[in-house]
């Protein structure tokens, strides 16, 4: 019986700026514990679905990674989605200015489009199934298309610290409000990220070109 497994697909920043995302995650948890995302390393989700045993996302991913350049991405203070769709809590990243986001819906679809086709299709859809009344119309629409919901014009570049409980989110906020994000960074690598558990391990990690 074949099995499948969860791959998500991510930009990961300079060493600068993965180190101040690190000491944002740190400030979390000496307030308010371990929460949703914490453990996880600097990066921006591009794309994330399931695929069946054997798949190969590397070999498409690493093609996809030799025609890119690194992008050179504009970070301006914080954006919270209130009652996250997928966690229930509130999830506190590093916004995205609307100048960088043409450049990266560009790479977005480059990912989409060599990793979607290879998915397990009724398995991707289904781990939504518990979250599917909160995505809107469009949402559903992008996991019957490509197994995700947030691709194209919908989908907001972000970079998380936590996704924090809403009985913790006003300790977390005090030690976050005013020590918002403000840098210019380098996303320098495509990374394939598989789960051990909740925890993600990366599985490769490609080297993208000089920013434009």
């Amino acid at each position: 019986m074949s099995t499948a497994a969860t791959r998500f697909v991510a930009l990961e920043p300079d060493e600068a700026f993965a180190r101040q995302v690190i000491a944002y995650k740190e400030r979390v948890r000496a307030c308010v514990g371990d929460q949703v995302y914490l453990s996880h390393p600097p990066h921006m989700t591009l794309y994330a679905s399931v695929f069946p045993e054997g798949a190969d996302l590397a070999g498409p991913l690493g093609e996809a990674a030799a025609r890119l350049s690194a992008p050179r991405v504009a970070i301006r203070g914080w954006h919270v989605f209130e009652a996250d769709q997928l966690t229930g809590n509130h999830t506190v990243v590093c916004n995205v200015t609307d100048e960088s986001l043409p450049r990266l819906r560009a790479i977005q679809r480059a990912v989409v489009e060599c990793a979607s086709p290879v998915r397990d299709r009724r398995a991707a859809h289904s781990c939504y199934a518990a979250a599917w009344e909160r995505l809107s119309a469009e949402e559903r629409q992008n996991v019957e298309r490509f197994g995700f919901p947030f691709a194209g014009s919908i989908w907001r570049p972000h970079v998380t610290v936590a996704s924090i409980r809403p009985d913790d989110w006003a300790a977390a906020w005090s030690a976050l409000e005013h020590a918002a994000p403000e840098a210019d960074a380098r996303f320098v690598f495509l990374s394939l990220f598989g789960f051990e558990g909740d925890e993600p391990f990366r599985i490769e990690r490609f080297v993208l070109g000089d920013a434009e």
